[in-house]
Parts: C-alpha cells; structure tokens; sequence
C-alpha cells in the first residue's frame, strides 16, 4: 500500500496516524485540513511528477518563509561608532560649585590606557588614569575648558574636550496670595490663586537673545520655548507641591543652565483679630474664645493664602452668631462690630469667604464668644 493525498502530493511526505490514516505536510498548510486513506498505486510517471510538483512548492515556500534578521550596529564594529564624551554633574554649574567630569561611552578603549586630565591647559596631577575628576567651576562668569587625552594601548590618542561656562540663575516666586501687612512670612500659593515666576540669569547674553522654558511638573507653560520672556505667570494646580522647572538656551538650541525648585502649595485659612479704633489692631490672633468686656468690640478675620483675586472681589462673604447671619454697618466687609446685649452666656461667631467660579479658593473660620 502506499498513502496518497486526494490532492495528489507525493506518498513521501505524509505523516501517518495509523495504519490507515495519514497527514499530508503540504497540504496542512491548506485551509482544510483532511485526513487520508490508503490508494490504489498510481503509475511511476504520476508519481514522479507528483514528486517534482511537492519539491518545487517546498523550494517556494522556504524562499517565502525566510526569516530575517534584525540589523545592529554594535559601537567598535559596523556602523556609527557612540564617540566617547565628557559628562558634567551637575549639567550646567553654578559659580564656585563642585563639578565631577565623568568620560562615558568610551567602551573598551580606556583599558590599559593612560588618561591624562586638564583644565584651562594646567593637569590636574591627582587624576592621572581616572575616568573621572573634581573640580570647582569659576566665579569670574568666563569658559573653563576640561580636557582629557587617552592614550590607547596600541598607541592611537584620542582628545575629549568639554568647555563650561558657569551660571548663576535663580527663580523668584510671587504667589498672589493675600496675608495680613504685619504678617512677618511670606505668602504662599493655593490651588487656583496666580503665581508670577521671574528668572534671574547672571549673563552677559541680551534677554532677548534666550529662549526661556518654563515647566509645572510635565506641563509647560506659555504653549512651549518662549524667546526673551523671563518671567511668566500661571495659576497653581492641585497638589501639596509644585514643581518649577526652567531650561534656559540660546537662539540656537544650545542649553545655557536650566533650575528646579520645590514650593509648597496650602489651603487658604482664617485667623480672627481683635481691633479699636485707638490701638489699632492687635497682632496676636484671638485664641478659640473671645471674652466680651467692653460694650462693643470689633473683631477682623483675615483669610491667609487667598488669592489676591478673590480677596478684593468675593462672591460669597458673610458673618454669622450662633448660626444666624450677622449684618455688618462698617465699610470694612472683613470687619464687624460685636454689641453685648445684657445677657450673659455663650454664643459662637462664624465667617465664610469664597469665590463661586473658583470653589477651593475660600476658607471658613469661626470661634467662641463670652457674653
């Protein structure tokens, strides 16, 4: 007996199952997969063109199915080479701050070989052979050049040369943000109050021949690199801290020094003050509970950290006692002047500031009355 495909394939590539049964190679590549039974024989002509038709088609497909080969370019064999170069930490120095040069991707060509380290053409002796060195950047606001030569082992040199240029710059913060005139500390941001940024650069390069980029975390504010605007204006975001990042470059794309700083972002907050007309007003905040002494006493609630916005202009501002609303006759709406009524006791004083279009910029304050 010899096993036939109905498709007419050669008896030599078929799998058998049993006895009687039987896969064709070939023609599991056919969409229908069919099961066969033995044949009658077919004459040697048959089967020997049967046999040129099945390895042709194999000769095909192995042309079809070659696989291929990802090419890498693997740096000191084909390809573009990774040049060796000089990294600075930090990137973009500050005067009179410690910098460490470090050579990278110089692969194997530093083993055995000597590396000798200058800066501004004097060698630093220390350093001889080490991939990398310490050094102060200079104050005087001018270029140092740090150079390394190696010396390779089968005698070819190579010279890495990296200039740095230390900058100074800062950033200065002006939240927006409103706190009493004989609060001692500084104001700071809350969510959805204006912040103004400004950058100071000790450079003698123009403003307006550096492109400035300013970030809040991932997002970059003005709509990307602005040229000649070194200060810029946003309203915070949620979150406890805010993130300023800047990159500072020339016209031509070349980094010139970037700065990151960390500034905490609160909740606006009321303290309550006890004022008169004779001493003014009285720095120390009422402690929970105000003692009615007199026949009247002016009480002043200061909201901290509110947006300037929302402080000159509220939507909402009112005064309460004992959960009733409390008219206030003074032109000062942050005022209002308590009136003892010859009935002792206890009651409770309560004031709400916010900004409808802006919910989180507002505060709720309140403490405790002695009548």
């Amino acid at each position: 007996e010899q096993l036939l495909c109905t498709h007419y394939c050669a008896p030599i590539i078929f799998i058998p199952h049993s006895r009687k049964f039987a896969t064709c190679i070939f023609c599991i590549l056919h969409p229908q997969i069919t099961f066969y039974q033995p044949n009658q024989p077919l004459s040697s002509g048959i089967i020997t063109l049967m046999r040129l038709v099945t390895l042709l088609s194999f000769i095909l497909l192995s042309l079809v199915a070659t696989p291929a080969y990802a090419q890498l370019n693997i740096p000191g064999t084909t390809g573009n080479q990774v040049q060796p170069e000089i990294r600075l930490d930090p990137q973009f120095p500050q005067p009179n701050e410690s910098v460490e040069a470090t050579i990278v991707n110089a692969g194997s060509d530093t083993f055995g070989a000597t590396i000798t380290w200058t800066v501004d053409g004097l060698e630093v002796l220390e350093t001889k052979n080490s991939k990398s060195i310490s050094f102060v950047a200079n104050d005087r606001g001018e270029t140092q050049k740090i150079t390394a030569v190696i010396n390779k082992s089968n005698g070819g040199r190579e010279v890495i040369n990296e200039n740095v240029k230390p900058f100074f710059v800062d950033i200065i913060v002006e939240p927006q943000t409103h706190v009493p005139s004989f609060y001692l500390g500084r104001p700071l941001p809350s969510t959805g109050s204006l912040v103004n940024l400004t950058a100071l650069l000790s450079s003698n390069i123009s403003t307006d021949r550096l492109v400035y980029t300013w970030r809040i975390g991932r997002v970059v504010l003005g709509g990307g690199p602005i040229r000649g605007h070194n200060s810029v204006s946003f309203e915070a975001p949620m979150g406890r801290n805010l993130l300023i990042s800047l990159n500072v470059s020339d016209i031509y794309g070349e980094a010139v020094a970037e700065k990151y700083i960390i500034i905490p972002s609160v909740s606006p907050h009321i303290r309550f003050y006890e004022t008169n007309a004779l001493f003014g007003i009285n720095i120390n905040p009422i402690d929970k509970t105000l003692s009615l002494i007199s026949n009247s006493t002016v009480v002043r609630a200061e909201p901290y950290n509110l947006d300037s916005r929302v402080y000159n202009s509220p939507t909402i501002i009112e005064w309460e006692v004992s959960g009733q609303s409390y008219s206030n006759s003074g032109s000062n709406p942050y005022e209002v002047t308590l009136q003892r009524t010859g009935v002792s006791g206890s009651s409770r004083l309560d004031f709400h500031v916010r900004d409808t279009r802006q919910l989180l910029q507002g505060a709720r304050g309140s403490i405790s009355l002695n009548l």
